[in-house]
């Protein structure tokens, strides 16, 4: 009821009671307690307004108006129905009065067996066309013109009794069926027919019970599931399920108030839960036994995969539905034979990504296992196409590189299957040719040439999915300047013979030779036509005795000059005229010393034979020494 507290005195001798939250409050049947009032109302909540207020006076739990809360708070009972017929009393005395009565004044028990009562005679809440008001539940006239009352308790815990009236003259009482309700008709001789006071009440509420008990249900997956519970009780009390997974707690289940619970399409994670009703009205609650719900489960199916064809690189997705209760686990294998499968590491969902997908991969088969307590259930194979995927390559860059040094270019690729390599070059951009054995991404060229100087280039990559060519990339050498690796050496020859000097150089491009002399090791004078290694000087002269020569080389790359080295001419020696000797003039010598003596002869003319022949001797010596 809108804005209504409870208040309880919870055990005896307390002068205080617990005030609750609005609305009604449901008292248990077995808790007993020794009074309440609106006076206990007002100890718990001090502020608390003129309103209606549930109290509960030994046991038993009603609505009332606490009047007066500010000063001495005093209960009514609120009655239903007013209006032209409803809680009226009327008399005809001089005129015909009639009073009508919204609240009446409640009396309350003062001890356990006691019962309420009503103090007819308040008129505070009644209002009335004429005088004097009549007391609640009379009727009476002076003139036999009968009159008539209404007593109507309908909707509150208490009945009433037509033995509790007073009769003045005439005067009759009709009850209805349920005690609620009483109408009295009176009149004639000045008398009529009044409540008595205190009108005494009887309480017609009982606290609910259970009449009927959930049984256990067992239902397949999918399928309703009902309950049924009953209880009584004045008033009648409201049925609230519940559930619980575990016995001890319990939660209401929405939707669901009346006798008969129905649990639609039952799923076996519902398998084992507990359900009961709560029979509650503001006189107490009655709790049902619990059944237990059995669902028995539906064993496991899974769909078949499709085959699935994608071009390498690219995320290969398969795809199962499955049916079953409870929901079944799903494992994705993986095979190469179709014989022997494999789990695939993480791959329990419905869908199955395997991702960048290879030719290595191409002709996999997959499938799905589905698995619950019910049962597995093992989907057909699908099988993994995968295309080639064409190659790609980078473009190289442009290198420079010193002669005799080394020259890299590099290009990257991809594709699968993996793609071949072939660098071919191009002296005019125009004819390629293969480079032989460059079948790698990186071409590396060993001690390049100015011959190769603005050759261009490229790589040709391929593979099942075709092929590709990067653009061109352009060497550029520089040249090596000359390096003089053999120097001229000083030459000494006779006047009238041949002068020869020689020399050798290195250098990209080759470089060209120019012999040079000089007279003096500091100017120098290009000898006509000596362009090679070697320098002849052809039958020199005494003149050319001490001239300078070396060899000067250049290229594009630079120039070298050797050291100059000299040129020594050698002449005959010049001798003075003298007698000459002669083996005639020996003799004769000979003669006079000797006196003629034959031995003596011999022995001077071997003598002059051997001198002779030393003087030729070393004539020619001299000759070629000087």
């Amino acid at each position: 009821m809108p804005n209504a507290v409870v208040a309880r005195l919870l055990t005896a001798g307390l002068a205080s009671a617990a005030l609750l939250a609005p609305g009604w409050a449901i008292a248990p049947a077995s808790a007993v307690s020794t009074s309440a009032s609106c006076a206990d109302v007002l100890l718990a909540q001090p502020t608390a307004p003129d309103g209606e207020y549930e109290i509960t006076v030994f046991d038993k739990t009603v609505t009332v108006w606490c009047a007066d809360m500010a000063t001495t708070p005093v209960e009514y009972l609120t009655l239903p129905n007013t209006g032209g017929s409803y809680n009226f009393s009327q008399d005809t005395f001089f005129v015909q009065v009639t009073t009508h009565y919204t609240r009446v004044r409640l009396n309350l028990p003062s001890a356990v067996g006691d019962s309420f009562s009503v103090d007819p005679t308040d008129d505070r809440f009644a209002t009335s066309d004429g005088a004097p008001q009549r007391t609640w539940g009379s009727t009476g006239s002076c003139f036999n013109q009968p009159n008539s009352a209404n007593l109507d308790l309908t909707g509150t815990p208490f009945g009433m009794s037509t033995d509790n009236f007073v009769h003045s003259g005439w005067g009759s009482t009709t009850m209805s069926a349920n005690t609620q309700v009483i109408d009295v008709f009176g009149g004639g001789d000045c008398g009529g027919v009044y409540a008595a006071n205190p009108f005494p009440l009887s309480w017609l509420y009982t606290a609910p019970s259970v009449t009927t008990n959930p049984a256990d249900q067992t239902v397949a997956s999918g399928a309703d599931a009902t309950f049924t519970a009953s209880g009584t009780g004045t008033p009648t009390p409201t049925v609230t399920w519940q559930s619980s997974s575990d016995g001890t707690t319990w939660t209401d289940v929405t939707g669901a108030p009346s006798g008969t619970l129905t649990v639609p399409a039952a799923t076996y994670a519902l398998d084992g839960t507990l359900y009961r009703a709560l029979i509650s009205s503001d006189q107490g609650t009655a709790v049902t036994s619990s059944a237990t719900l059995t669902v028995t489960p539906i064993a496991p199916g899974v769909s078949d995969p499709s085959d699935t064809t994608v071009v390498s690189g690219n995320d290969a997705t398969f795809s199962v539905t499955v049916t079953g209760d409870p929901t079944p686990t799903i494992q994705w294998q993986l095979s190469t034979d179709g014989t022997s499968w494999s789990d695939i590491d993480g791959a329990t969902a419905l869908d199955l990504v395997l991702p960048g997908v290879t030719t290595d991969d191409d002709g996999f088969l997959v499938r799905a296992v589905a698995t619950s307590t019910a049962g597995t259930d093992t989907s057909a194979s699908a099988q993994l196409t995968v295309d080639p995927s064409a190659p790609t390559v980078t473009d190289p860059a442009d290198v420079s590189a010193a002669s005799g040094g080394d020259a890299t270019f590099s290009v990257e690729v991809t594709g699968d299957p993996a793609p071949t390599v072939q660098w071919q070059t191009s002296a005019d951009g125009v004819l390629w040719t293969d480079v032989a054995g460059a079948t790698r991404t990186d071409l590396v060229l060993s001690g390049v040439t100015t011959a190769q100087d603005g050759h261009a280039y490229r790589a040709i990559v391929t593979n099942a999915g075709g092929s590709a060519t990067s653009g061109p990339a352009t060497l550029s050498v520089a040249a090596a300047a000359p390096v003089i690796t053999t120097a001229p050496v000083a030459r000494t020859v006779d006047v009238g013979d041949d002068a020869v000097f020689t020399a050798a150089a290195t250098g990209d491009p080759a470089p060209t030779y120019q012999w040079q002399t000089s007279v003096d090791g500091v100017y120098w004078t290009d000898v006509a036509g000596a362009t090679t290694g070697t320098l002849t000087l052809a039958d020199v002269t005494a003149a050319q005795n001490g001239l300078w020569v070396r060899v000067y080389t250049a290229n594009d790359g630079g120039a070298a000059a050797s050291d100059g080295v000299r040129l020594t001419v050698l002449t005959p020696a010049v001798v003075a005229p003298t007698a000459p000797v002669t083996p005639v003039s020996l003799v004769l010598a000979a003669l006079a010393v000797t006196g003629g003596s034959p031995a003596t002869m011999l022995m001077l003319a071997g003598t002059l034979l051997v001198a002779g022949a030393g003087s030729i001797v070393l004539a020619r010596r001299r000759r070629t020494t000087v």
